[in-house]
């Protein structure tokens, strides 16, 4: 009933309302949303309608996305939690902007026109903001 949905992190899905599998190739766009404790899926069919499937999750999924989570975290830095400090995502944001800027080519030709200097001295400069780009860190209070 429901074959036309894949995903990887989802081992087993419960449909509250599912009226139909659509026929091949009807199937024009699909979306889906984590609410909480459910997915919602608007998907979008080649004769201009459109259902709502709302997924529950088991509950063992639900403990596989946080597992999930907390792997994201581990693996980017930027990724944040509920414990990040103002400062340190604000060091994350000019971090992930330098980065971009020194990774797009067309953006540090425009930098380098504008400061009138040479395209190695805007990447040298870039990479020595990314060191404190907010400065140095705050003092922590004592717990």
């Amino acid at each position: 009933m429901f074959e036309f949905v894949t995903c990887e992190s989802i081992s087993s899905l419960q449909v509250h309302s599912a009226e139909a599998t659509p026929p091949d190739g009807s199937l024009v766009q699909s979306s889906l949303l984590l609410l909480r404790t459910q997915f919602v899926l608007f998907v979008v069919f080649a004769d201009s309608t459109t259902r709502l499937f709302i997924l529950d999750l088991i509950m063992g999924d639900r403990y596989n996305i946080h597992s999930q989570l907390e792997h994201l975290q581990s693996k980017y830095i930027g990724t944040g939690h509920a414990d990040t400090s103002r400062y340190e995502w604000l060091v994350n944001q000019h971090r992930d902007g330098h980065a971009s800027y020194m990774g797009h080519f067309d953006i540090l030709n425009y930098f380098s026109i504008a400061e009138n200097e040479s395209k190695a001295r805007v990447r040298f400069n870039l990479m020595e903001k990314m060191l404190q780009p907010c400065g140095p860190p705050p003092e922590k209070p004592e717990d």
